[in-house]
């Protein structure tokens, strides 16, 4: 099992019997945003309830999907994993669950030499460095961690 799947997880018990399940996500491509320094690729943006969670990807989707259309499923496709960290992210954000959940701006980027980076099979490298402005880690990473307890 992959710490994505360990992230769902955990998000589908914070929501079991809240009837958010069945909740619609939209997903899009935003090109017009600032996106942090360290992955490559676009914006993929999830929307949902009014608030929006952020993933930077080589293989962005659009698509109107449920939030349950993760629970279970085997995530092996780089589109299908993407589409599964934006929901993180934007479901994070509408429950509160993180306090970040969008990329960094570049007024908070790290000098370089601070970067670690860490390639995921299939997907862009992703840095492991927090932004100057101390912000939290992104909530599909909160997730992660609080399972994992780091």
């Amino acid at each position: 099992m992959t710490l994505s799947h360990e992230a769902i997880k955990k998000l589908e018990k914070i929501l079991e019997d809240s009837g958010c399940e069945d909740g619609i996500v939209s997903l899009s491509v935003n090109y017009d945003t600032d996106v942090c320094q360290y992955p490559r690729g676009v914006c993929m943006e999830a929307q949902f309830g009014g608030k929006s969670g952020w993933f930077v990807t080589n293989n962005p989707i659009r698509a109107d999907t449920r939030i349950s259309f993760m629970y279970g499923a085997p995530l092996n496709d780089p589109k299908q994993r993407g589409a599964a960290i934006a929901i993180i992210n934007a479901v994070s954000a509408f429950f509160c669950l993180s306090r970040k959940y969008q990329a960094c701006t570049p007024d908070c980027y790290a000098p370089a030499s601070q970067t670690s980076l860490a390639r995921s099979p299939g997907d862009a490298y992703t840095s492991l460095a927090r932004c100057r402005c101390s912000s939290a880690p992104s909530p599909a990473r909160s997730l992660i961690r609080q399972k994992l307890r780091i």
